[in-house]
Formats: C-alpha cells, structure tokens, sequence
C-alpha cells in the first residue's frame, strides 16, 4: 500500500492538545484533491468579496454623482438642447401671433394682450416644472425661458417678415420729399426754379401730445418699401425662378 502523508487542509488540519496544527494521515491523491478544493474555495471568497467592493464603490459613486448633480458636459448638453427647444417655441408662438393679425382678424391691441397670456403662461408652467420635478431630483436648475414676441411689430421681427420701410416727410401741397431728421425745416422751402421767388411755404411740421409731452411731427408721410429688401423678397417666393425662365421663352407662332 501506498504510504500516507499529513494532510493540513480545512478539513484535516487540527490542534493538538499542546497547541500544534497538525494534519491527518491521508493518501497524496487525497491530499492533493483537498488542496484543489482549498484553492477553490479561497478563490470563490476573493472573488465574491471584490464583488461587494465593486458594489460599494459603484453605489458610493452614483450617491455622490447624484448629490453632485449632473457632470459638466451632461449639463451643458442639456442646456443646449434646452435652448434649441426654445428658440422654436419662440418660433411657434411667434407664428401664432402672425396668423391672429394677419388672417385671424386680431387687431395689434388684441394680439399683443395675447402675445403676453402666452407669455405668462409659459412661465409659470416652467417655474412649476422645476420646482415639484427637478429639485426633489436633486437639480437646482431653473429653466431659461424662451424669449417670446409681446407685440405684433416684434412678431414680425421674429419671422422676418416686417418689410424694411423708408419713411420721408412729404410736403401737402407740392408733395416735395424731405428726410425725416432734425433739421427738418416748418415750411417747405420747394421753388418751380432757382430763379422763381415764388416758395411753396406750406406747414411741413405739426405739434402732438403725447404721454411724454408735446412732440413735433411731420404733417404728412411718404412710406416706400426698400428695393433691396423687396427683391431678396420677392426671388424668394417659391416657383420664382421657373416664372423667370418662362417669361424669356418667346410664344409659339401659331
């Protein structure tokens, strides 16, 4: 029979009375099976006490990234995307406005009354959304506000679609354009020539009260639409280009 060796494994290894471990006397087959074992065993415990480091640091990780709110490319992500959203929102009630002037029958009072419920509204519902969602999240974030038109004229502005106007004083009796500036003169000094002495001399200026006081205004308005402004327009309208072709074909000779 084979000889048997001291086996000092988990299972075998003892104490003896005088404090010594000892071993059992087992076969080396024996023995070497029960070192596998005990190999197997330390590596499953190192294996499954990593796990729970990991688990720790990970949910350490996540209670402070949460305390800390949102990473600095995360947030500014975010923000950017949230400022995209608004700039169409902008986009959405600016045409709302438009449409209740132009076609819905608004008038500019009306409309801008509108323009500011919108407006209103918007914030409030904001305010509300950061404070009962993302606070109790953890985000201190206020959400910027897009920055909606109040009036029909920024409306217009908005869209860019408010026609870009030249306005000249124009005199009411010989109809003679002047610029609209300071040195606007009271009458208007037109002569049929240099040489005539006759001068036009009608009034050009009138005086208006207004809530910041007396102001003086031109008596009467002459208003034409930029040229350039009007073509940029006009080569803008769809189907213009191939109207433009059409109009350079000749007709067929019958």
């Amino acid at each position: 029979m084979p000889g048997k060796v001291q086996c000092c494994c988990s299972k075998c290894g003892y104490y003896d009375d005088n404090g010594a471990f000892r071993g059992r006397k087992v076969s080396r087959q024996a023995r070497a099976m029960h070192e596998k074992e005990d190999e197997l065993r330390k590596a499953r415990e190192t294996t499954r006490d990593n796990m729970k480091e990991s688990d720790t640091e990970d949910s350490d990780s996540e209670q402070s990234e949460r305390a800390a709110g949102p990473s600095g490319s995360h947030f500014n992500a975010a923000e950017e995307n949230c400022r995209r959203e608004m700039t169409l929102i902008t986009h959405m009630v600016a045409m709302l406005g438009a449409w209740l002037n132009l076609a819905g029958g608004g008038s500019q009072t009306t409309t801008g009354v509108i323009l500011k419920g919108i407006a209103i509204i918007l914030m409030t519902a904001f305010k509300i959304i950061s404070t009962t969602l993302l606070k109790p999240l953890g985000l201190d974030i206020d959400i910027p506000l897009p920055h909606t038109p109040r009036d029909v004229r920024s409306t217009y502005n908005a869209l860019s679609i408010e026609p870009t106007i030249i306005r000249t004083a124009c005199c009411p009796k010989c109809f003679t354009l002047y610029p609209l500036r300071n040195d606007l003169p009271d009458h208007c000094p037109w002569k049929e020539s240099r040489r005539a002495h006759k001068v036009c001399s009608a009034s050009l200026t009138m005086q208006r009260r207004t809530k910041n006081g007396v102001v003086v205004v031109p008596r009467r308005q002459y208003s034409t639409q930029d040229f350039r402004s009007w073509l940029e327009f006009f080569l803008n309208r769809p189907g213009i280009e191939e109207m433009i072709a059409k109009s350079y074909v000749p007709p067929l000779l019958s």
